[in-house]
């Protein structure tokens, strides 16, 4: 007993410590323990970072920036006195010794400036085209369900479903799986009172979340505009219709070709289809914890999204063959995008949290132009 203690208080000397190394404009962090190469630590996070020699510090590829945090670097030919004293240090040659901020400057000037709230949108509203309302495809309604009676048995979802119709008379009712396994808590918890989260579509409205008032906590959507080069992410509060928060970062699938053609062309290999979609996703995914973590909101609260791209990054994201966009008569999947759920692509919002993607008008005229135009004078 004592031998194995004194075994396990070895081991917990000898345990490195964990380092977080944050890596712009790519808005990535990896965590690695104390004494790591940092070119290792870039190649967990996928970020295009070439080391053509292999990792000899001679061919000067994988120099990076330190813009803060501990770290010991070997002198190497391949990088000048000056350039070491400005803190770029080549990544091979690099040990971590504690948290880390670095900068890949190859990718620097791809970083572009986003409108960060909404003063410009406020400023030029008058000069938008269309009429523009507060009515969003997500609403929260408040009910008061009346108990069940030996004279009114109906079951719990019948009750609410009734308590609704009052408020949207002529839609057609209907509730998520994930909604009924908390329903009968939720309607007694506050002796009845309760807040629906309803997503309306086409005549249809379908409860995806509901929770009693003491459990209430706000109702928000994403609006994002996914480019093949940055990602622009806002966190807009749907009882109000302001910007809570903004993000971007550049899209992370420029480690898979800079623009559609080579991205499509990279997607065609085994496997990489899926890759191309899991990097779109984790660049969101990335863009969302920042601006929750702004707002101070739980993830959970965000129940719509409105995205935006180009007909081949709308293909990417959905995680849908872009082949044939390429391919002469150059013909998309589709334009047209149904709904889908935040928990079908893997992103971190609401599980039933839907999904709109602007439509299309044909492989190179995308959902980002018919965003574009929908807000033209």
């Amino acid at each position: 007993m004592i031998v194995r203690k004194k075994m396990a208080e070895k081991k917990s000397r000898t345990k490195k410590k964990e380092c977080q190394v944050a890596f712009s404009p790519f808005e990535v962090s990896v965590e690695v323990p104390s004494g790591s190469n940092l070119l290792d630590a870039v190649k967990t996070t996928n970020l295009p970072l070439k080391a053509t020699c292999g990792g000899k510090g001679t061919c000067g590829d994988c120099v990076v920036r330190i813009l803060s945090g501990p770290y010991h670097s070997k002198p190497a030919a391949a990088l000048p006195d000056h350039l070491a004293s400005q803190g770029y240090a080549l990544s091979c040659q690099t040990t971590v010794r504690g948290n880390l901020s670095v900068e890949l400057p190859q990718f620097r000037e791809l970083s572009i400036q986003s409108i960060v709230d909404s003063k410009f949108f406020r400023k030029e509203r008058d000069k938008i085209s269309g009429t523009y309302e507060l009515d969003p495809a997500v609403k929260k309604i408040s009910l008061q369900i009346p108990p069940a009676t030996l004279d009114d048995s109906f079951s719990d979802l019948k009750r609410i479903e009734r308590q609704l119709q009052k408020k949207l008379p002529g839609y057609t009712m209907s509730c998520e799986y994930s909604v009924l396994k908390k329903l009968a808590r939720a309607v007694r918890k506050d002796s009845g009172k309760i807040n629906v989260i309803i997503s309306l579509s086409e005549g249809r409205a379908v409860i995806i979340d509901a929770v009693p008032p003491s459990e209430d906590r706000g109702l928000f959507s994403l609006a994002c505009d996914i480019g093949t080069t940055t990602v622009a992410l806002h966190l807009v509060d749907l009882q109000n219709g302001k910007i809570a928060a903004t993000a971007t970062s550049l899209n992370q699938q420029i480690t898979c070709g800079e623009d559609v053609i080579s991205r499509i062309v990279y997607s065609q290999k085994p496997g990489r289809l899926k890759k191309l979609h899991e990097l779109i996703i984790l660049t969101i995914n990335n863009l969302i914890e920042k601006v929750v973590t702004a707002a101070r909101i739980s993830s959970d609260e965000i129940c719509f999204g409105s995205f935006s791209g180009n007909t081949t990054m709308t293909h990417l994201f959905l995680n849908l063959d872009p082949r044939y966009i390429r391919e002469e008569p150059y013909v998309p999947t589709l334009n047209q995008v149904p709904a889908a759920l935040a928990r079908d692509l893997g992103l971190k919002m609401h599980p039933e949290a839907r999904i709109h993607c602007s439509p299309a008008v044909g492989s190179y005229v995308g959902g980002d132009i018919t965003a574009g135009l929908l807000c033209t004078p």
